[in-house]
């Protein structure tokens, strides 16, 4: 995923599923300057790693 896509989904106020390894999560921020993410899983709340932009998938309906 490109930083700028990243960015958007962050600042968005809807739903937008994205995956990390296959795993669903939710953006908690996005650091443009390293093109980072910091993510929770979805299904491990208290499990947050800042991973690379470029590691994130977001899934098409």
């Amino acid at each position: 995923m490109k930083i700028e896509r990243a960015q958007e989904i962050f600042d968005s106020k809807g739903v937008i599923d994205v995956n990390y390894n296959g795993n669903p999560i939710w953006i908690k921020s996005v650091n443009q300057e390293e093109q980072t993410a910091e993510i929770e899983m979805l299904d491990a709340p208290t499990n947050n790693e800042v991973v690379s932009v470029r590691e994130l998938n977001e899934m098409n309906i």
